[in-house]
């Protein structure tokens, strides 16, 4: 099996991902490549956006359980981690960078971009 039909299960069933992890070992190898192939436009995309200001280091899938409505469901969060650039623009002032993506077949037709890079004193 490849990690396309893993993340093809997820995606059917996604309150199931954490029970798809504990399955076995080649399970959750399956499912967290199949996480990554779904992320790699979205990273490739902040990444080109942002390389003047940040150096991406790595990145990794970060689940939560959260209640909506009464219902459980699941927060599925693509974190990824960079680093500031030395940039004399930069000095002595915060960096805030913002990337918003939308996964979901409503937010195919009018997917979400990034709201931008601001560096305040």
């Amino acid at each position: 099996m490849d990690s396309s039909i893993a993340i093809m299960l997820v995606m059917y069933d996604p309150m199931s991902f954490r029970k798809f992890l504990c399955l076995s070992p080649n399970w959750h190898y399956l499912v967290l490549e199949g996480m990554d192939a779904v992320f790699k436009p979205v990273e490739c995309d902040f990444i080109n956006r942002y390389y003047e200001h940040l150096m991406f280091k790595r990145s990794y899938t970060n689940t939560s359980v959260i209640y909506s409505g009464g219902r459980k469901g699941i927060r599925v969060d693509r974190v990824l981690v960079c680093e500031v650039l030395d940039h004399p623009g930069h000095l002595n002032k915060c960096l805030s960078a913002s990337f918003a993506y939308k996964l979901h077949e409503e937010a195919k037709k009018r997917p979400a971009g990034p709201k931008g890079i601001a560096v305040k004193s």
